[in-house]
Formats: C-alpha cells, sequence, structure tokens
C-alpha cells in the first residue's frame, strides 16, 4: 500500500501535465484556426469577386466578339477599356485578355507579387474557345496577416485559460470588414451589368440576382421565383457542357412579349464537385424590331430595283403607244366610229400607266409631291370610293380644327384607298368601318419611326373578326397575305408610303374583334396655297427646229410623227453625244435647235442629264425638255435645278406633249427676232 502512494501519484501528475499540455496544443490549435480560417474565407470572397470580374468583363469581349468575328483581335483600344471598366487594377492585380495562342491583346496593371490568386475564364465565339480572360490578385496580404495571427495566437496560447478572454476582437472585426469589403465590391458588379444576372447554386437553388434580373424575371412583388426560373431554364437548348443558351418569350415588368437571351456559365462552388452556374438574361427585344425593319427596308429596296426598270421599260412602250394612236386619232379625221376606238385605246394606256405608277409607289415610294393637304377630305374621298356599292356603314370623327399635313394627295389617298377595301374584303361587304382623327403630340422616343413634334393620329377600327395575332408582324411584308386572290401589296404600299411622309403605320385588335390600324402623320402649320392657274394648252406652232434625242425607234417616229404634223423641222438623234454634237453643228451653221428633248436614260451611251450638262457648257441658253420613264428621278421632279427648261414624263400622247412645249414655243423666236406662235 505504501509503495502503491507514491506510484499512484506520479500517473496524476503525469496526467495533468499532460491534460495541461493538451490544453496548450489544443489552445495553440484553436488559435491557429483562426488565421487559417482567415486566409479560407479571404480566398473564397476574392475568388468569387475575380469569378464575378471575369466574367463580366468577359462577357463584353465576347459581344465585341460577336459584332466583329473576323477583326475582333485587332480591337485594341476596347480590349483595354474593358480591362479598365471596373477600375485600375493597381499594383498588387492584374488583368489581360489572350488569344488561344497565348498572344496578349490587353493588360490593366501589372504583374502581382506571390502568392497571388488567377482566374481565367474561356471566351467563346458561337461555342468556338477563341480566347481567355485572365485576372490576377496578390495574397501577400493575406500571408502578412496570417503571419501575424499565428504568432499572437502562440504568445495568447502560452498566457493559460484566461487569454481565450483576451482574445482581440479587433482581428475578427477587421476580418468581417475585409469580407464585407469583397461582397460589396461584388454585388456593385453585378449592378452594374446590364444583363440579369441570375447564381444557382448545383441544385437549382438560387443564390444571388442582379437588379435587371429582378425587373426581367421579378413578380409584382419584386421577387424572381426559382420555379419560374427552372421552366424557362428546361425549355432551352443546352451547349456542350449541359449549360443553357437560347431565346425565351417571357412576360416581364417591362411588358409583355419580352425577348430575352438566355446564356449560362459554370461557376465554383466550394465545399460541392458539382458547379453552379451563372445565368444571363439579356432583353434584345428592341434590337429584334430594329432587324425586322432593316429587313423589310432591305426587302423593298431590292424590289424598288426591280419595279425601277420595269416600269421605266412598261413607259416607254406606252409613250410608242399613246404617240402612234394620237396620230392616228389626227389621221382618222372626222370618223366619230373610229375616234371612239381610239379614245378608248388612249384611255387604256391611261389606266396602264396607273398600274405602273402604283408599282413604283409600293416598291420605291415614289417621290411625294409635296404640297399642303386637307387630310380629312382625302380621307373621305378614298374611303368613299372603295366602299361604294358596298354595305359597310362608315362614320367619320375628326376633331375640330385638325393640323393639316403636307405630302401627295394621291398617295395619301392610296393608302385609306388600301386599308378601306382591306376591310370590307375582312366583313364579306357588311359591318361597320370608324375613322378618327385627332391632333397629338409626340415626344422623343414615344412612338417608334417618329420624330418629337406635332402629330396627326388616324384610327381606322372596323367591326371584322381582326388580325390574328399570329400574323401582326408580317402584315406589311410585301406579297404577304392570307387572301387566296390577294396580291400582299396594298398594305407593303401603305407602309411605304406612310414612311415616305415621315410617318408610321401600326396594326392591331381591338375587343372583342375587329382590326385597328393607327397612323401618324407630321402635321404642318403652312397655310394652305391655291394651286397657280395652269397654263392654256396651246397649239406648238411652226417653223420651230426641235431636236429629240430617245434610244427607242418606235418612240422617235411617234414623236416625230406628232410635231411635223404641226409643222416643225425635227431631228432624231439616239444617243446623248450624237445630241450634243448635233445641237453644236446646227448652232455653228446658224440655224440652231430651238427646243431640245432628252431622254435621261439611254443603256449603253450617254444620257439626257450628261448630254444637257454638255450642251448648256457651250450654249447656256439652251431650252432643253428632260423626258423620262423613271418618273421618281430627281431630273423629273425639279428640272430647272439640272438646267432643263421643263420635264415631260412617259407615257405621254399628242396633249401632253403640247402642253408642255406651249409655255416654252410661246417663248421662241425666229431668226428674225419675231415669235413663233
Amino acid at each position: 500500500m505504501k509503495a502503491s502512494g507514491p506510484e499512484g501519484a506520479w500517473p496524476a501528475d503525469r496526467l495533468e501535465k499532460r491534460l495541461r499540455r493538451v490544453g496548450t496544443l489544443a489552445l495553440v490549435a484553436g488559435m491557429l484556426m483562426v488565421p487559417a480560417f482567415y486566409v479560407f474565407f479571404s480566398l473564397t470572397a476574392r475568388t468569387s469577386a475575380l469569378n464575378a470580374e471575369a466574367t463580366y468583363l468577359g462577357l463584353a469581349v465576347e459581344r465585341i466578339i460577336h459584332d466583329r468575328p473576323q477583326l475582333w483581335e485587332y480591337e485594341t483600344l476596347r480590349m483595354r477599356e474593358i480591362t479598365d471598366r471596373v477600375g485600375q487594377a493597381g499594383a498588387e492585380s492584374r488583368r489581360s485578355i489572350r488569344t488561344v495562342d497565348g498572344r496578349l491583346l490587353a493588360e490593366n496593371g501589372h504583374q502581382p507579387q506571390g502568392p497571388s490568386l488567377r482566374v481565367a475564364v474561356p471566351i467563346h465565339d458561337s461555342g468556338r474557345w477563341v480566347a481567355t480572360f485572365e485576372a490576377e490578385r496578390s495574397c501577400r496580404d493575406l500571408v502578412w496577416n496570417a503571419a501575424g495571427g499565428t504568432v499572437l495566437a502562440l504568445g495568447l496560447a502560452l498566457l493559460a485559460s484566461w487569454s481565450l478572454r483576451a482574445f482581440p476582437m479587433r482581428f475578427i472585426a477587421a476580418l468581417r470588414a475585409q469580407l464585407s469589403s469583397e461582397r460589396r465590391r461584388s454585388e456593385t458588379i453585378l449592378e452594374a451589368l446590364q444583363e440579369g444576372v441570375v447564381a444557382l447554386d448545383d441544385q437549382g437553388r438560387i443564390l444571388q440576382v442582379n437588379p435587371v434580373a429582378v425587373q426581367l424575371l421579378g413578380s409584382s412583388g419584386g421577387a424572381v421565383d426559382p420555379d419560374r426560373v427552372r421552366h424557362l431554364l428546361e425549355g432551352l437548348a443546352r451547349t456542350g457542357d449541359g449549360f443553357p443558351q437560347g431565346r425565351v418569350a417571357v412576360e416581364t415588368a417591362k411588358g409583355p412579349a419580352r425577348t430575352l437571351e438566355v446564356r449560362g456559365f459554370p461557376i465554383p462552388l466550394p465545399g460541392t464537385e458539382a458547379p453552379g452556374q451563372v445565368v444571363l438574361f439579356r432583353d434584345i427585344t428592341e434590337n429584334l424590331q430594329l432587324e425586322a425593319e432593316e429587313r423589310r427596308a432591305r426587302q423593298l429596296e431590292s424590289l424598288g430595283i426591280l419595279a425601277g426598270g420595269i416600269a421605266h421599260d412598261f413607259n416607254n412602250f406606252l409613250t410608242a403607244i399613246q404617240g402612234n394612236v394620237s396620230l392616228a386619232k389626227i389621221q382618222a379625221g372626222h370618223d366619230p366610229r373610229m375616234l371612239e376606238y381610239l379614245e378608248r385605246a388612249l384611255q387604256s394606256t391611261r389606266r396602264a400607266h396607273g398600274v405602273s405608277n402604283r408599282l413604283l409607289t409600293f416598291a420605291k415610294g415614289g417621290e411625294p409631291a409635296r404640297a399642303v393637304m386637307d387630310l380629312p377630305a382625302v380621307i373621305q374621298e378614298a374611303t368613299g370610293f372603295a366602299l361604294q356599292g358596298s354595305g359597310v356603314e362608315f362614320t367619320f370623327d375628326f376633331e375640330p380644327g385638325l393640323a393639316r399635313i403636307e405630302g401627295d394627295a394621291s398617295q395619301i389617298s392610296q393608302v385609306f384607298l388600301n386599308l378601306a377595301i382591306n376591310a370590307k374584303q375582312a366583313m364579306d361587304g357588311h359591318g361597320s368601318l370608324q375613322i378618327q382623327g385627332l391632333n397629338q403630340w409626340i415626344g422623343k422616343g414615344q412612338v417608334p419611326g417618329l420624330d418629337a413634334g406635332p402629330h396627326v393620329r388616324v384610327h381606322v377600327l372596323d367591326s371584322g373578326p381582326g388580325i390574328p395575332a399570329s400574323i401582326l408582324d408580317r402584315i406589311f411584308e410585301p406579297y404577304f397575305t392570307t387572301k387566296t386572290a390577294g396580291s400582299g401589296l396594298g398594305l407593303a404600299s401603305a407602309y411605304r408610303i406612310v414612311r415616305a411622309h415621315g410617318g408610321n403605320i401600326f396594326a392591331g385588335r381591338e375587343e372583342p374583334g375587329g382590326a385597328c390600324f393607327t397612323l401618324y402623320f407630321p402635321a404642318c402649320s403652312s397655310v394652305v396655297v391655291e394651286d397657280p392657274a395652269p397654263v392654256q394648252a396651246v397649239r406648238p406652232g411652226s417653223g420651230v427646229r426641235i431636236l429629240v434625242m430617245d434610244d427607242d425607234p418606235l418612240i422617235q417616229a411617234a414623236c416625230q410623227g406628232i410635231l411635223e404634223y404641226h409643222g416643225h423641222s425635227v431631228t432624231v438623234v439616239s444617243e446623248g453625244q450624237q445630241a450634243a454634237e448635233a445641237y453644236h453643228a446646227a448652232s455653228v451653221a446658224g440655224d440652231p435647235f430651238q427646243v431640245v428633248i432628252l431622254d435621261l436614260t439611254i443603256p449603253g451611251g450617254i444620257g439626257g442629264k450628261e448630254a444637257a450638262e454638255i450642251i448648256l457648257r457651250e450654249h447656256p441658253e439652251a431650252c432643253l425638255v428632260a423626258s423620262s420613264g423613271y418618273n421618281d428621278d430627281p431630273v423629273m421632279a425639279a428640272p430647272t435645278s439640272f438646267g432643263f427648261s421643263a420635264a415631260l414624263p412617259k407615257p405621254y400622247a399628242e396633249s401632253d406633249l403640247a402642253w408642255t412645249l406651249a409655255p416654252l414655243l410661246a417663248r421662241v423666236t425666229d431668226q428674225r427676232g419675231r415669235p413663233v406662235v
């Protein structure tokens, strides 16, 4: 027993020492965990911030690549601007953009001294890896902080258990401030993005959203429903690495039927093997609308080129027909039956000319003949003409003092004629049509395609079945129609005319049914000016030398026959250079031409405009008349601006020729100074 006392006491002391040692080691280990946790959380926060920064700036680079796929590598300045977008990197961090082959395109900051964090985000072009965005930041501050914390922990551990109560709270506060700063930085980057950002974990749970995402995907209460996000992503295609990519149509806080472009990217998550994802939602509704407008404009431009050539040739044929019919009327004498037949033929050619003009109006819009007009009068006349004899009741409601507009009355009449005919056909000839007009001030950007200022708004509403929502975006496309016998040009022509007048036209549906067209025209404050009295048509007279330049032999013969019937001396040439040489030779011989008729378009030769420049250079007093089947040619719209005295549009008959030449021949004198007419 005695011996047992000391033997029993020794183990106790030894156990106590061991417990103290274990306690000290535990204390030391516990204290060392503080700097270890500090390093871990700081690295995590900095990694998240670098990932967010690299993802954001990498997307900006991808947009440049998408816009300029062949030239993006040379956009050095723009790449530098991207690396500077969230501020200067500083001496302890660096951002860089490198191609796949390692070539440096742009860099911000300097190589940080180790140790450092580095994040590389691949940049893709249509799924192909073309570049890498790298973000690197020094971790030296973390190392020094960790070292200092370790030394402090060891010192405090030697002070025994009460040192736990003396743990430096300031260290914890600094750690919290550091983490808070890193978080605020990440949130600032997210809020600066113009796209909606939703961060999801590996289970599809929402980790973080930015304000744009809330605006695009949030409910009326402002929250983003995870189930809605999951539903949107399920309907999208997947990239090679399994992340969503595509377009979806959603109803958002910005309005119905918004189209969003969706792209997903992986993000590493601490403590999980499967990565989370960042999903970007970009509103491309306006971009798609602009693309549709540009596509429609290109279609109409292509058709305009084709239609212009067809109309020119068509008008040349009609000119020859009208000229020869006019000559036939002259030779028919007083045979009433023959005169009636020939007059019918002339009427048919005039109707054919109207078809040609409508084709040009649709395809190229024509150049509107600008004049202040009474819009209600034009609308009432066109509507009444289109609906005469039908069972459609139509009413007009125009605001008192409705502003006048400046434009081409015939083209505007064509717009409302087409709208009324479409309404009549949609209602099977029975129903009601209401047309309302009012003044409206349009603010900047308030209505697409309109400048700010006063406008006249016109509503055309019918009681028909309405326009299906599926075709609302296509009804103004050329040749698009739902009618078995329709041409698809009526609404396309209306759209073209309204746009040529500086306005716009929109289609919609009225509840419970019926179609609604809304038209806008810039208002005009000008006073209506009465048209000047027309020049009285007179016989051309006789004894005038006239030079006719036209490449069509049939037109040459018809024009020469009409003019020679009236006693004129006519010389015919086929090309502009011949016309200039003939005019010069006649002038040198002392027997100049008093009037020259020049065709503006000569395939394979000098046209009338170039010939006029040659003639006027030596003979500025020359009396020149421009003629063309391209009636929208600037020379035909303003002949005096190009040195011509008058314009003679094709097709023309004997009466048109007389009306055009009458005021010119009245000023022409013979060599003895006496008027010839």
